[in-house]
């Protein structure tokens, strides 16, 4: 099985979207909130798969219906560069307990089928949605809580899109709220999807500032740790696994991170301090403005992952200076 994508936090997502703390949204001994639109907010996006556009993927999530809205798109399937909104969504449908598959193109949607009713609001619903060779006639299957709810095959294109490269997420705030969102080549139905956050020093690290500028749940890129020298390795201590015997696919570092005009440093590689080494990606050229850069691996240094390697590893960041 190969990971596409995943993510579940404010960092993971194209805007600042509010952070839901009440447990009953999430389950608190895998994340540390569910995410949540803001009040007159568009419809969000993730950021881009890593390895990019496809045709047949799946989409595991945990759901937090509390709507009573009917045809409220909830979370799908979108590509990055098309009008806001198009895409393959799971959503209401003619009641607000009842689920629907719709594909929009921007400006209005269409039905493709709807399903029972068992969109139970204020329940945390464990939500997969599979697509099968996207376009013209295609097949999209819904399970709910690893049953299969609902599926449809015949023309499943949304609008212009033509391929899908990223999550579209509701821009109706108060209504859905979701975590552990994870996107992946095959069933998915079995994973879930676990947060570390820093939580102290690391080792020797040479950067300035506290792991308390980069521990936030909400975005705030006032506060942050930094450094605008050449090979410069920032470490911080993470949070360990919960308990448990668990097969781990692989890990995720994101950061959100810039280099403002006049600096040196512009290129930041995001790994792993480990057994006293450095497993560092090839790094990411940054521009002047704050966004989310993203690193996925399923080994470090060699070495599959497990729980207790996991528990051993220090969030490393390491700087770089890029000359063209």
């Amino acid at each position: 099985m190969q990971i596409l994508w995943c993510g579940g936090e404010n960092i993971d997502f194209n805007r600042c979207i509010y952070q839901e703390y009440n447990s009953v949204t999430y389950r608190s001994d895998y994340a540390r909130s569910s995410i949540e639109p803001q009040t007159g907010s568009s419809v969000i996006i993730s950021n881009p798969f890593w390895g990019g556009s496809v045709t047949s993927c799946w989409l595991v999530a945990r759901v937090h219906w509390d709507s009573s809205l009917t045809w409220q798109r909830c979370i799908g399937f979108g590509q990055r560069n098309k009008t806001l909104g198009t895409g393959l969504w799971l959503s209401s449908g003619d009641s607000r307990d009842r689920f629907a598959l719709r594909t929009y193109n921007g400006d209005s949607g269409s039905t493709l089928v709807q399903g029972p009713y068992t969109f139970r609001n204020y329940y945390l619903h464990h939500i997969a949605i599979q697509v099968i060779s996207y376009g013209a006639l295609g097949t999209i299957n819904v399970f709910q809580n690893r049953l299969q709810v609902m599926t449809y095959t015949g023309d499943i294109t949304a609008g212009s899109m033509s391929a899908i490269d990223c999550i579209v997420f509701t821009g109706q705030a108060g209504y859905v709220r979701a975590s552990e969102v994870i996107v992946t080549d095959n069933d998915p139905r079995a994973l879930s999807l676990m947060s570390h956050v820093p939580n102290g020093a690391g080792t020797s690290s040479q950067w300035t500032g506290a792991y308390t500028a980069i521990d936030d749940t909400e975005i705030d890129d006032s506060d942050c740790v930094y450094t605008d020298t050449d090979d410069y390795n920032g470490r911080f201590a993470m949070t360990d696994c919960k308990s448990g015997t668990f097969y781990v696919r692989g890990i995720k570092t994101v950061a959100r991170a810039c280099s403002p005009s006049g600096s040196t440093a512009n290129v930041l590689k995001l790994g792993v301090y480990s057994n006293s080494t450095v497993d560092v990606d090839s790094g990411q050229l940054l521009g002047e403005s704050f966004e989310s850069v993203e690193r996925w691996a399923s080994t470090i240094n060699g070495n599959p992952m497990t729980p207790a390697l996991l528990n051993s590893m220090e969030l490393n960041l390491r700087s770089e200076v890029y000359t063209s």
